[in-house]
């Protein structure tokens, strides 16, 4: 018989249910957090865990991102400034608003495969209602991005321009709108074969556990929001 050979979890990424806690906690915070500092803090934490796993552009990306919009809101604040710059600043104040949800959201989703999802979700075990729906959406979306992409490269290679929003929406939302059932069958197929929702026990080749870096993460992560609350 064949040894079956496990995969572990990278060190600095954390399990997937504290980043789904974490964007729950988050997602509380559009109206409570108080101080700037608290935000800026929350934004190099997050970026720290992109770089440590290696994903560098990203952790970059996020940081100047947000301290262009810091800047941004800091010039909001001057007298006088023209109506065109009030505009931006009011589009910036929107954005500060969702920055951290989003943030969270888009740190769950690039840090984060289906293996290692159902593996956390089986460890806790949760029930298949609400773990294989959740998967599948893992699986959907990297699948609908993915077809965007041929999308615009077939109209590229065709010189369809954008210009038009009606040609927009007959060239890419109504294809989009058709494929998506296809993906959604397609999806269905994978987790047949799998075998997702059959009741017997699984081997998972990927190996899923909480250690410290979810305490760590979780962890500077409330505290922040104790202190900037208080």
């Amino acid at each position: 018989m064949n040894k079956i050979i496990k995969i572990n979890q990278h060190k600095w990424n954390p399990n997937p249910m504290t980043k789904l806690i974490i964007l729950l906690v988050l997602s509380f915070t559009i109206k409570t957090v108080k101080g700037d500092w608290a935000t800026l803090g929350i934004v190099s934490i997050f970026s720290l865990l992109y770089i440590l796993l290696g994903r560098v552009k990203d952790g970059m990306k996020n940081m100047i991102l947000y301290l262009l919009l810091f800047g941004i809101l800091k010039y909001g604040e001057m007298e006088n400034i023209s109506l065109i710059v009030a505009m931006f600043v009011t589009v910036a104040i929107i954005i500060k608003i969702f920055y951290l949800p989003f943030m969270a959201g888009a740190f769950l989703i690039k840090t984060t495969d289906v293996g290692s999802i159902i593996s956390s979700m089986d460890t806790l075990h949760i029930t298949k209602k609400l773990s294989i729906p959740i998967a599948t959406m893992f699986r959907f979306g990297p699948s609908f991005k993915e077809e965007y992409k041929n999308i615009r490269f077939a109209m590229k290679m065709r010189g369809i321009s954008l210009k038009n929003p009606l040609l927009a929406m007959e060239y890419i939302y109504v294809p989009l709108l058709s494929i998506s059932s296809v993906i959604a069958e397609d999806i269905a197929k994978y987790a047949e074969t799998k075998a997702l929702s059959d009741p017997c026990k699984k081997i998972r080749l990927k190996e899923v556990s909480f250690g410290m870096v979810d305490l760590l993460f979780l962890g500077s992560i409330v505290t922040i929001l104790v202190v900037d609350v208080v």
